[in-house]
């Protein structure tokens, strides 16, 4: 650009303006309105990872317990054998 100012057309009368008001509400809301089904399909994955995530923790439980279990059945020396 050469620096100089851009006029924006600004709309006459009151009807053009509200018309053009109009518009951009609607398009605000339709913008919402994908914010929000994309926020709801995010919040979807995350009840999805989380699932995953709380099976993936019962099985590291379950392996600490067996892992618990096994060096417990390991006989220990005597204190006096030492």
């Amino acid at each position: 650009m050469d620096g100089a100012a851009r006029l924006i057309a600004f709309p006459a009368s009151p009807q053009d303006r509200l018309r053009l008001s109009a518009r951009r509400l609607e398009a605000a809301l339709q913008e919402q309105a994908e914010a929000i089904r994309d926020f709801h399909a995010s919040v979807g994955e995350l009840s999805v990872a989380m699932g995953r995530l709380r099976h993936n923790v019962g099985n590291y439980r379950a392996a600490l317990d067996e892992l618990a279990d096994s060096v417990a059945a390991v006989p220990r020396p005597n204190a006096a054998c030492r």
